[in-house]
């Protein structure tokens, strides 16, 4: 079931992804690691309420009205999409630094977009340490273990 949902998948050192079917995205997503923008450790959640695939409210503290800003300031588009990209990663030695190309990375945490870059949106990744992700009904990760396979034997 996870494998029909992906348009197109990719994987890098220390993680794997997908592109998820676009329009089919709902809930709640908090970055509370990092993010491309404030740069560094998030002190606080950015809580993204997704619905149908697209971004309808971005809340949290000093750092999501930074986002928010910096969103209304370089996008030329509405940056509102959310299903482009959703990533594992698996690798346990990867450190949480507060930079976003390591912390991406490491076993268990995902990394999230929003915005269309083709579109004229910012392209904008976020960190969630501890996620709990299903496709079709099937969970594969809970609260940041991989499920399927059970990769969490390494940590």
């Amino acid at each position: 079931p996870a494998q029909s949902r992906a348009a197109t998948a990719r994987h890098g050192a220390g993680e794997f992804g997908a592109d998820p079917v676009r329009g089919s995205g709902n809930g709640v997503v908090a970055w509370d690691t990092s993010v491309h923008y404030p740069r560094g450790l998030l002190t606080e959640p950015i809580l993204l309420t997704i619905k149908e695939g697209r971004v309808v409210n971005i809340e949290g503290g000093a750092e999501a009205r930074q986002l928010l800003d910096y969103i209304a300031e370089h996008s030329l588009g509405n940056n509102d999409e959310f299903d482009i990209e959703l990533s594992i990663g698996f690798n346990p030695k990867s450190p949480i630094t507060g930079v976003l190309r390591t912390d991406k990375k490491h076993y268990g945490k995902i990394h999230t977009a929003i915005g269309d870059d083709k579109k004229g949106q910012l392209h904008i990744d976020g960190v969630t340490r501890k996620p709990t992700i299903s496709v079709d009904g099937e969970v594969i990760v809970e609260a940041g273990r991989i499920m399927i396979p059970p990769l969490d034997t390494w940590v």
